[in-house]
C-alpha cells in the first residue's frame, strides 16, 4: 500500500467510524508505534563501509542485542561533557549542533546500585527518546548507562533545555543467622 493510500485509509476509517483517539493510537501500538509515532522494535541507520578490500556483511535481526547501547556508550566515551559531577554519579551529555540532539549518560561511581532519575519537565519546546519527559533507570555499582535523546522542536522558534537530578541509593541487606 502506497503512502497515500495509507493515509487515505486512515481518514475513511475515522470519518466512517467516528473512532476517538485512543482507539487511532491503538491501532498505531498493533502497527508496531508510539502515541508519539516513534517505532516500537525497530530503528532504521545507515551503515557506510569503505575498504580497499572486499568486506563480507551478515544482516541479523539486532532487537534483542546491545548492540544500540553499547554504540551510545562509545559515543559518550568519545564524545562525552560533564553535565554534573557528584560523588554518587555523574551525568555526561553529547549534543548534535546540526540536529539539535542531546543524549544523556550516567555513570554510577558508588558501590552499590543506584536508581536515577532526569527530570525534562521544565524543558520548553524539546522532544524525547521515551514516552515521557521524565526517565528513571536503575545504574549497576561501577557501570555507565544511557538515559535518554532529546531534540529540539525545529518546528519552533526557541527551546530551553532544562534537567533535574535525583537518585537514591539500593543498599544491601544484611542477613544474619
Amino acid at each position: 500500500m502506497s503512502l497515500d493510500g495509507l493515509k487515505r485509509f486512515f481518514v475513511n476509517e475515522i470519518e466512517e467510524h467516528d473512532f476517538h483517539e485512543e482507539f487511532i493510537f491503538e491501532w498505531f501500538e498493533n502497527l508496531g508505534y508510539d502515541s508519539d509515532l516513534y517505532p516500537i522494535r525497530s530503528r532504521c541507520f545507515v551503515l557506510s563501509l569503505h575498504s580497499n578490500e572486499e568486506i563480507d556483511l551478515q544482516v541479523r535481526d539486532a532487537i534483542q542485542t546491545d548492540l544500540d547501547a553499547r554504540t551510545n556508550l562509545l559515543i559518550a566515551e568519545k564524545f562525552g561533557q560533564f553535565l554534573e559531577q557528584k560523588p554518587a554519579y555523574d551525568i555526561l551529555y553529547t549534543f548534535s549542533e546540526q540536529i539539535l540532539a542531546y543524549s544523556y549518560f550516567v555513570t554510577n561511581k558508588l558501590q552499590v546500585a543506584i536508581e536515577l532519575s532526569l527530570d525534562f519537565s521544565k524543558s520548553v519546546n524539546m522532544l524525547y527518546s521515551s514516552r515521557d519527559n521524565i526517565i528513571t533507570k536503575r545504574i549497576e555499582a561501577g557501570t555507565t548507562e544511557f538515559m535518554m535523546h532529546t531534540r529540539a522542536n525545529i518546528l519552533t522558534s526557541e527551546f530551553h533545555r532544562s534537567v533535574k537530578t535525583t537518585y537514591r541509593e539500593f543498599r544491601k541487606r544484611q542477613t544474619t543467622y
